[in-house]
């Protein structure tokens, strides 16, 4: 946890990151030190890894790998050429 802050505005970042707001996380502890972009992200990134090791239960979803999901839109796309390659072949044959 981040060190010499008021411990009210430690609640309001844990409650921001529980409830999936991290950017406005960053934004505030930004606002707040005046560090740049970078540390503001890394010390709520590390927060992050904390609560979620300590209060796992308290997060509003769960961390989605987007390795494991590899749906594409390839299938809809290939589903809806079909259609239309059918849609043209009805045509056709309804003008002869």
């Amino acid at each position: 946890m981040p060190q010499n802050l008021p411990s009210g505005l430690i609640k309001e970042l844990e409650n921001y990151i529980f409830n999936s707001s991290k950017l406005v996380a960053i934004k505030t502890y930004k606002e707040h030190t005046g560090c740049d972009l970078r540390h503001a992200k890394k010390v709520i990134d590390a927060m992050e890894a904390k609560l979620r090791q300590s209060h796992p239960d308290k997060f509003t979803f769960r961390v989605v790998s987007y390795e494991k999901k590899k749906n594409g839109c390839m299938k809809p796309l290939a589903i809806a050429l079909c259609g239309l390659v059918a849609a043209l072949a009805l045509i056709l044959i309804w003008q002869l």
